[in-house]
């Protein structure tokens, strides 16, 4: 029996205690919930910016795949006039008087 008061004794204790402190308990756990709403609130906020990234990166992935054709054309036009001026350039500079040093 004695056993049981002293249970029941600590437990009122611990009771009356937790109750008198009640105030400061609620008001850390609102700031700790604020914060938890917060976090997530940015957490949802980064996620929103990455998906913007990354339909940002697919739009520029499917213009580049569709340029592309183009820009081939444009290397091989290139390469071709290349392929015409170095010899021309290699006859200019054939006739053109040496310079001595």
């Amino acid at each position: 029996m004695k056993k049981f008061l002293w249970t029941l004794t600590i437990t009122g204790a611990l009771g009356a205690y937790a109750y008198s402190k009640r105030d400061e308990i609620l008001k850390y756990l609102t700031q700790k919930m604020i914060a938890f709403d917060q976090t997530v609130e940015q957490i949802t906020d980064y996620l929103a910016k990455v998906e913007k990234v990354k339909e940002n990166v697919a739009k520029f992935s499917a213009e580049l795949k569709a340029s592309e054709p183009v820009i081939n054309s444009l290397t091989q036009e290139i390469e071709n006039y290349r392929e015409q001026v170095e010899p021309l350039a290699k006859e200019i500079q054939a006739k053109l008087p040496q310079q001595n040093d």
